[in-house]
């Protein structure tokens, strides 16, 4: 809806691990639906998508968005 706003906090504990994590790949995604007499459809998409850099071994990472 106009004027909504979304806030995104993304935490990675990468920290047991020996494995870099190269991206990240956050989305955010609709899905509307209509429905009458009995029969539905549906239509969607990504209204947002971004990649973020990774995390490498033993490390972690927060990121905060708002959109």
């Amino acid at each position: 809806m106009p004027g909504e706003l979304v806030q995104m906090v993304i935490e990675v504990d990468n920290t047991n691990c020996e494995a870099n994590i190269n991206w990240i790949n956050i989305s955010i995604n609709k899905t509307v639906t209509m429905r009458s007499n009995g029969a539905s459809t549906s239509d969607g998409g990504s209204i947002y998508h971004k990649q973020l850099n990774g995390v490498p071994a033993r490390l972690s990472r927060v990121v905060h968005l708002i959109l």
